[in-house]
């Protein structure tokens, strides 16, 4: 009985050339209606079938796709709705089964979907879409739901080679995003309003939108043997042109053997946390560069000191550019962080900033003890102390509201002279008042963008479009912990 319903639902789900051929669809691909039953025309059909979603709401659908197989909504996101329901955890399943990995699903392609109301109890193990390596997701809408995308997963299975392109992940209760992987592509993805259902700890220990390469446990269940995700030396892990705002947590975080990574013309805003965080990592090449940084570190449960981030916290990692960036730090923020703990066992040194543009909004606050409380520049916890680290800052330039404070703490708090002295730094210091006298600037490597115009002629102008200074003085209201769905 079930070869003749899956035959049946074949000649009903009939090739796109019956049809006539779609302009989004291949011609080979498998017209499916929101009645049909999907995961049947899946197992019915050979790796690498395509299959075009004709428009309408799906209901609980819970798909273990083959390999190669690509899912291609026939028409915009908003016309393919995937409604988990509220009682189904994940839409698309990829296995992610270390001791097993002819059961992953690999290869496979999402376009032009939004998914909706999927649940879950277990928010760490099962997302909306729980990719495996070389997975395309593109034009998806992910809202309503506990936990968004996972890929690979954290101590078992890496997703290498994936591109996540044109998304957008809202109202995320728990996590957004996750990936564990060494090389792969995110473009043009907005990450928003996420991460109010998770526990203080977990948001600040498991994250909201995380990259990691945490490796895997060898096959066989053989959990002695510990290996990393495989590297490939001429690949990177590639963050560009999105946006990750008002997460309850850091906005990009890159934690755990990350190296080729790259962060670029991103926006980064209105997070509980740091802006971008680069955690126990190294090697290659890495660059964060040209993005744009404001107001994060708004939630009041951080700390004092290194600890407690800033606008780009690194901390045991050393080998990174940090360049071209443009940050505004808003009262209670910190423009960069830097943290070295001695039991782990990764360095922190070998940076370089150079040619960010620091906008401090507040005047610095320290505790009574000196330690550094909030609005400074520069913040440290460096256990191996501060000489021959080769942290460089040259060709910066600082704005802030008075230039006779202590915006600076190396080991302890300093003035911009006490500072100089210090660190060598070459680069700028002004009153704010002499912002608007900086004009567009490129780097020697001329990005295709203009990474700041001069404020009182559109704001900052950016892929995301110009930011009117008073933005940055007066945010808009985004919903608290209590208004976002668990």
């Amino acid at each position: 009985m079930l070869s003749s319903a899956v035959s049946l639902l074949v000649l009903t789900a009939s090739p796109a050339s019956l049809h006539g051929q779609s302009p989004i669809c291949p011609a080979e691909a498998i017209h499916v209606r929101p009645t049909d039953a999907l995961q049947m025309l899946v197992d019915a059909n050979p790796a690498g079938t395509a299959f075009c979603l004709q428009s309408g709401t799906y209901t609980r659908i819970s798909i273990v796709p083959k390999d190669g197989q690509q899912f291609i909504g026939n028409g915009t996101s908003s016309q393919i709705v995937f409604n988990g329901a509220g009682d189904t955890p994940i839409a698309f399943n990829g296995v992610l089964d270390a001791n097993n990995p002819s059961a992953n699903r690999e290869d496979v392609t999402l376009k032009n979907i939004t998914f909706m109301n999927y649940r879950t109890q277990e928010p760490f193990a099962q997302a909306v879409l729980i990719p495996d390596s070389g997975w395309t997701i593109e034009n998806v809408v992910i809202r309503d739901s506990t936990s968004g995308i996972r890929g690979g997963n954290v101590n078992w299975t890496c997703a290498n080679n994936f591109v996540l392109r044109d998304t957008l992940i809202e109202d995320i209760s728990h996590a957004a995003l996750y990936w564990n992987a060494t090389n792969g592509l995110t473009e043009r993805v907005t990450v928003r309003n996420s991460g109010f259902g998770l526990s203080d700890q977990d948001a600040d220990f498991m994250g909201v939108v995380k990259y990691q390469n945490q490796g895997m446990y060898a096959g066989g269940g053989n959990w002695s043997d510990f290996i990393e995700c495989p590297i490939d030396a001429d690949q990177s892990l590639i963050v560009q042109d999105s946006t990750f705002e008002n997460l309850n947590g850091v906005g990009l975080w890159c934690d755990i053997h990350c190296q080729n990574f790259v962060a670029r013309r991103n926006m980064i805003r209105d997070n509980q946390w740091s802006g971008i965080m680069w955690e126990i990592s190294g090697g290659g090449v890495n660059v964060i560069e040209d993005n744009i940084l404001m107001c994060n570190r708004r939630g009041a449960r951080y700390p004092n000191g290194g600890w407690g981030g800033g606008e780009i916290f690194i901390t045991n990692a050393f080998g990174i550019q940090v360049r071209n960036n443009d940050i505004t730090v808003c009262d209670g923020g910190r423009a960069f962080s830097f943290v070295f703990h001695s039991d782990r066992a990764v360095p922190t040194r070998d940076i370089t900033l150079e040619g960010n543009t620091v906008r401090m909004l507040s005047t610095p606050v320290y505790t009574f003890l000196g330690n550094a409380q909030r609005n400074q520049i520069i913040v440290t916890d460096l256990e191996n102390g501060s000489s021959n680290l080769n942290i460089v800052f040259r060709s910066n330039v600082y704005f802030v509201p008075d230039v006779t404070a202590d915006y600076f703490h190396w080991d302890f708090r300093s003035d911009w002279a006490a500072w100089k002295s210090l660190s060598q730094d070459t680069s700028t210091f002004l009153p704010l008042s002499d912002f608007t006298a900086l004009r567009t600037r490129r780097s020697n490597s001329a990005p295709s963008h203009d990474i700041l115009t001069e404020f009182g002629q559109g704001g900052i102008g950016s892929l995301h479009g110009p930011i009117a200074y008073s933005e940055f003085l007066n945010h808009r209201p985004y919903r608290s912990r209590e208004e976002h769905p668990r």
